[in-house]
């Protein structure tokens, strides 16, 4: 299958937005709240958004953050959030090309550590990202405005 991999512009937001909406209803943490357009478009004050297409389509991303806010002590880490595969395009290594792609870009940026919170419940991505080399440092709980003191783990890689 060929596919490319790249950094979004802010005007693909859009589509990176309906592969979202088309996707929620598979990520169990998902809702109508979150993640929202303006989430993307926040990653670009503070980051970028990786995009993998095919003809023509987004079929996956990713978003990469510059400072990892949510735990003491991994300030100085890049953050990944709001990952997301196109239901048929799963299970074909494209998510970990994702991850590939933005860890270079992020050791290209001068950084040497990625940092980022997955939901206690959802152990496929806890073992996918164990099998990817990241370290699971434990629970930490959480509180945003969306969320109230739930319990998530904390990954982290130094690259």
């Amino acid at each position: 299958m060929n596919y490319n991999i790249r950094i979004a512009t802010e005007e693909e937001l859009t589509k990176v937005y309906s592969l979202c909406k088309e996707v929620k209803h598979t990520y169990p943490y998902w809702d109508e709240y979150y993640p929202l357009y303006d989430d993307f478009l926040d990653t670009y004050d503070n980051g970028f958004v990786v995009l993998c297409e095919a003809n023509n389509e987004v079929i996956g991303s990713i978003c990469v953050e510059y400072d990892f806010q949510d735990v003491d002590g991994y300030e100085d880490c890049m953050s990944f959030s709001r990952f997301m595969v196109k239901e048929s395009y799963r299970n074909q290594g494209i998510g970990h090309k994702l991850f590939e792609f933005s860890e270079n870009i992020v050791k290209k940026e001068g950084y040497n550590k990625i940092a980022f919170l997955v939901h206690k419940d959802n152990t496929k991505a806890l073992n996918l990202y164990i099998k990817w080399g990241y370290e699971n440092k434990g629970i930490v709980k959480v509180c945003w405005d969306e969320v109230e003191n739930e319990d998530y783990y904390l990954h982290f890689k130094k690259l």
